[in-house]
């Protein structure tokens, strides 16, 4: 299994996107000076762009706000108004909505990196 820490990466929360890989450094460098992103980039990009644009919708946020929550849930734990049942409702609910949503957003993100060239045989890491 590869590392991944070596593979881009578009958080379903924050939306944060990275771009990793060596080439990248040089591709926005080109990127910002001559405009262009050289066509080894292109699908990555396009495939990262996809994940931030399937997130940046209305179940994206509410997700987000549903992470916060139980994030803000869970610093009290311990406490006496420690809420534990709505905890574990938060939970399951996110933890259902992106198993559910995560092959949807990865078929998405994966028919455009792959339409970009059409014509070329392409495989993407597992």
């Amino acid at each position: 299994m590869s590392d991944p820490k070596s593979r881009s990466f578009t958080d379903p929360v924050t939306n944060i996107s990275e771009l990793l890989g060596s080439d990248f450094v040089s591709a926005f460098v080109q990127l910002f000076s001559e405009g262009t992103l050289p066509k080894g980039c292109l699908s990555t990009f396009l495939h990262e762009a996809t994940h931030y644009w399937c997130f940046s919708t209305a179940v994206g946020f509410v997700l987000c706000e549903l992470r916060l929550r139980l994030r803000r849930r869970g610093l009290k734990v311990g406490t006496p108004n420690f809420d534990f049942w709505g905890f574990v409702n938060d939970v399951l609910r996110y933890e259902t909505a992106m198993t559910l949503l995560r092959p949807i957003s990865e078929g998405l993100a994966l028919f455009s990196e792959f339409d970009v060239t059409p014509s070329c045989a392409v495989a993407s890491l597992p």
